[in-house]
């Protein structure tokens, strides 16, 4: 059911590690259901991929490390699929060399600090590597990148809270700035001469080249045993960077709901709207070659709409030893997409996540 070794690794690593750490954590079980609003904010409830929609106590300091790995396979043209040969012969512009399928691992680590219970600070880095999969009438070919991403400075506001009955609600304001640590001049073996290099596409370089800010807003709902929220954000597109191009904007719709089971585990979903623009501009060290032999090199064929579930659990310690400490695991899945021209489908996400606060 699952091809690529970084997606069986993954599916491997969330089945072992749930039952492993459920049965090591439920020694040590926090029934949530017991708890009042009070108790219940103050462990600190979240849903551990949206950071965004996340604040802490005062000098309160958060770490945390995780694990995704995508994987993208298959072609699509607008909302219909399309397979390698009609790809091949319907391009248009004369290529001959299409992208069939592509692994995109990441290494993600974040650091929030709380300078006050309202204002708390965050920083995020990622490690990616991407394996991009390829082929014509007659050959087949790949390329890997590997290096650091660009990273984000955020601070998150809690500006509002109001408690009702039996319920808080909390309303959170996000600004940041995404750094352009990544690399955009990687480059690759030569589709026709292994001897050569050349500019690897856009879809394998790791960062933008561009400072482009970050706004949102989010919702949080606490109740006895259920959590709920809602988050958008934005990241505008900055200035053209020094290839010659920016990309496209990118902005995100979420929703979910958490619920605490009577030990130490919660089960939590999404339902989530994603949607990227177009790359503007052209790369300049992209060689009117590679343009023409490869499909990835068209920046039209950049940014898509996409609607996505997320199925997830969530594992807290409250023995000594372990106190503070939180595991999650989770998979996401496309529910519908919508691309700009000819890209690779979004087949299936999972992430493994680790935090300690303290």
């Amino acid at each position: 059911m699952f091809k690529g070794k970084y997606m069986q690794a993954c599916i491997k690593n969330i089945i072992c590690g749930s039952v492993l750490l459920s049965a090591a954590g439920t020694a040590s079980a926090v029934d949530y259901t017991e708890l009042n609003l009070e108790q219940l904010i103050e462990i600190d409830v979240y849903i551990p991929n949206i950071l965004s929609a996340h604040s802490h106590k005062e000098n309160e300091i958060m770490f945390g490390y995780s694990v995704a790995t995508m994987q993208m396979k298959g072609l699509q043209q607008g909302r219909q699929n399309v397979s390698v040969d009609a790809a091949l012969a319907k391009v248009g512009r004369g290529y001959n060399m299409v992208p069939t399928e592509m692994d995109m691992n990441m290494q993600m680590f974040h650091f929030m600090y709380a300078t006050s219970n309202k204002l708390t600070w965050m920083l995020n880095l990622k490690y990616l590597k991407y394996d991009m999969n390829m082929q014509n009438q007659t050959i087949k070919t790949s390329s890997e990148t590997a290096g650091w991403g660009d990273s984000q400075i955020k601070v998150n506001y809690r500006f509002h809270q109001i408690e009702r009955q039996q319920h808080v609600h909390q309303f959170t304001a996000t600004f940041g700035l995404s750094l352009p640590t990544g690399g955009i001049i990687h480059k690759g073996p030569s589709l026709t001469h292994g001897d050569m290099t050349m500019q690897l596409p856009y879809v394998m370089q790791l960062g933008s080249g561009t400072f482009d800010p970050i706004v949102g807003v989010a919702y949080s709902g606490f109740g006895s045993d259920w959590f709920w929220g809602g988050q958008l954000l934005h990241r505008l597109s900055g200035q053209t960077n020094s290839q010659g191009y920016k990309k496209g904007y990118l902005f995100s719709a979420k929703s979910w709901l958490h619920y605490s089971l009577k030990n130490n585990i919660s089960l939590y979903g999404e339902l989530n709207y994603q949607q990227s623009g177009l790359i503007s501009g052209i790369d300049s060290d992209l060689s009117e070659m590679s343009k023409q032999q490869s499909a990835s090199a068209n920046e039209l064929f950049s940014g898509r709409k996409s609607m996505v579930v997320v199925f997830g659990s969530d594992i807290t310690f409250d023995s000594q030893a372990l106190k503070g400490h939180r595991l999650s695991f989770e998979i996401e899945k496309p529910l519908s997409e919508n691309v700009n021209g000819l890209q690779l489908k979004q087949y299936l996400t999972c992430r493994i996540g680790w935090q300690v606060t303290f």
